[in-house]
């Protein structure tokens, strides 16, 4: 009887700290080059949230994640993010997710590229003495020119 009220009371102490759960890991690609993804944040969302990222061979890994339904969220600065709903997790095995995320592509309606043209202004701010532009016209009267 003693020892069972002292099973109960460190179960009841300790009983807070025993988190029952199953491992989600896997791994994440360029969809396009199949190269493994580094830092890509990975976002657990359920009973925790929980998040961490990608390590150098593109696999992340969650430890102890209570039994039942997450959601994972995938996001990294140039590519589209990815979210994957009603993952479920169960006692049976350890959850494996692959991801592939596709880079992030902005298409633009149009592009001007012009050039602005001050003919008698040096273009070196910090040369305070001698600074001047030499036109075609003066350039072909001195010595070592094409018309020497």
């Amino acid at each position: 009887m003693k020892g069972q009220i002292i099973f109960f009371l460190l179960l009841f102490v300790f009983g807070n700290q025993l988190v029952i759960g199953q491992v989600v890991k896997g791994s994440i690609i360029d969809e396009e080059t199949r190269m493994p993804l580094f830092g890509v944040l990975v976002h657990l969302e359920g009973e925790l949230n929980l998040e961490t990222k990608s390590d150098s061979s593109g696999n992340f890994r969650f430890e102890s994640v209570p039994f039942g339904r997450i959601n994972l969220a995938f996001g990294l600065g140039k590519y589209q993010d990815v979210n994957i709903e009603n993952i479920f997790v169960t006692s049976g095995k350890e959850v494996e997710v692959s991801v592939e995320m596709k880079p992030y592509v902005r298409e633009l309606k149009s592009v001007e590229i012009g050039i602005r043209q001050n003919s008698g202004i040096g273009q070196n701010r910090m040369a305070t003495v001698s600074n001047h532009v030499l036109k075609i016209e003066e350039v072909e009267k001195y010595a070592g020119s094409l018309d020497d």
